[in-house]
């Protein structure tokens, strides 16, 4: 995390949760053995698949519940 303090407020502000897992991933290889390493890195995977499921979910919840006519990247 240590890039992550050294960005400005409005740089931190653009990051997206895929910027974070990366940096946090790439600090914590330094402090870890390979095997833990491993087992962290698919943790964050299926952490990420399942943020953007309900991601997706909510989205098309809200243009379900706002009659916003569903288009085709949100079908997911």
């Amino acid at each position: 995390m240590e890039k992550l303090y050294k960005m400005s407020d409005d740089e931190r502000d653009l990051l997206t949760c895929d910027d974070v897992f990366c940096l946090y991933l790439g600090d914590l290889s330094k402090l870890v053995n390979p095997t833990y390493y491993k087992n962290i890195v698919r943790f964050v995977m299926l952490y990420r698949d399942c943020l953007n499921e309900i991601g997706w979910q909510k989205r098309r919840e809200h243009f379900i519940k706002s009659d916003i006519p569903i288009s085709e990247d949100l079908v997911y």
